[in-house]
């Protein structure tokens, strides 16, 4: 029997890229709702296919001890290429743990690319399919507060407000291809995701 993650795969190799050469998916939801661990799954069942986890963009800021999301240099090195329809990328993520931090490496999109970050469906690229992985409020809270204990009050009093204000501007749960729901394991066979196919 398939599985959620079989049928989501379907879904998504189904389409025609808009762009003409390859399939562009984003993995949008709140923080601690479980992109990473979806994306990860997708990674396992679509052959071809590039991952990109917005983490890899977030970096040490001289304003908050958390750091920051680069923004500039996401767009510089993704968004801008991406949305020419360039198979090959400039990547160069955020490497904390050992210097130089900065490490420039091409990243060649061959079937596809899927991008696992908060806010990606608000991003002003031309989706081949886009996914929401949908938390609440407080199942996100509590995940990310079990993920990073000492960022409980930036958790509390920042992401989810700044999430909020995003979903209110974006939308991004209608908007979505599929809404996936965070609180079922992504490899069990049912219920189906949800929507808009």
């Amino acid at each position: 029997m398939a599985t959620m993650i079989d049928e989501l795969c379907e879904r998504i190799t189904a389409r025609s890229p808009k762009n003409g050469e390859f399939l562009m998916v984003a993995v949008d939801g709140r923080g601690g709702s479980g992109k990473s661990t979806l994306t990860d799954e997708l990674a396992r069942h679509l052959p071809g296919f590039t991952i990109m986890h917005g983490d890899d963009y977030w970096e040490p800021s001289q304003d908050s001890e958390f750091g920051w999301f680069n923004e500039d240099r996401f767009h510089h090195d993704v968004v801008e290429p991406l949305s020419k329809g360039q198979r090959r990328l400039a990547y160069r993520p955020y490497i904390w743990e050992s210097e130089p931090h900065l490490r420039s490496q091409e990243l060649v999109v061959d079937a596809g690319i899927a991008i696992e970050r908060c806010y990606s469906i608000g991003l002003p690229l031309d989706w081949d399919y886009t996914i929401w992985v949908d938390a609440t409020p407080e199942l996100a809270l509590e995940r990310g507060i079990a993920r990073d204990p000492h960022q409980a009050e930036v958790w509390a009093n920042l992401w989810l407000p700044r999430e909020d204000a995003y979903i209110e501007r974006e939308q991004p749960k209608t908007r979505a291809d599929t809404v996936i729901d965070a609180t079922l394991p992504f490899t069990q066979t049912s219920p189906r995701p949800e929507h808009h196919i």
